[in-house]
Formats: C-alpha cells, sequence, structure tokens
C-alpha cells in the first residue's frame, strides 16, 4: 500500500469531511484541528485493525493473511478507524 494511495484516501475524506460541515451536516469523522497526522500514522492504523483482524480469525479458527487478500477494503478500515478514533 503506496504513500501516494493512503494520501489520496485521506484528502478524499477531508474533501468528504468539508464538503458535509460546508452542509451543515455530520461529517464522517471529527479530527482536532490542531493535529497534524502523517502518511505512517494513517498506515499505522491501517495494520493495526488488519492485525486485530487476523488474531480474530485466528482465534477462531480461520486463516487470515492480509497479505494475500486481494479483496481487503483497505478504505473502509482507514474510514472505520478514523471515526472510531476521532468521533463528531
Amino acid at each position: 500500500m503506496s504513500d501516494l494511495y493512503i494520501g489520496g484516501l485521506v484528502n478524499g475524506y477531508k474533501w468528504a469531511n468539508y464538503s458535509l460541515r460546508q452542509r451543515e451536516a455530520q461529517r464522517l469523522y471529527c479530527e482536532p484541528d490542531n493535529l497534524s497526522l502523517t502518511i505512517e500514522t494513517y498506515r499505522k492504523m491501517i495494520t493495526d485493525e488488519l492485525d486485530r483482524m487476523q488474531k480474530n480469525m485466528s482465534d477462531s479458527g480461520l486463516s487470515f493473511d492480509p497479505a494475500k487478500e486481494d479483496d481487503i477494503e483497505v478504505d473502509l478500515i482507514l474510514l472505520q478507524q478514523l471515526e472510531k478514533v476521532f468521533p463528531c
């Protein structure tokens, strides 16, 4: 997962939040204005969740290898993590 891909996701989410705010609608997540996250921070949010998913699957007796899964929705994982970490 490239820095460019993660950066594109984040920019998309930020523009969506901007548009929602302009319409006075509920934003996707509410990151504090004084916080500046790096691509590595977003990458860690994704990998931490993938690790959690892998452990849960393993604990259930199922196999899950994020490196081999072509259909992992990284965009959804990141959005859900942002919603969880920065609720509105």
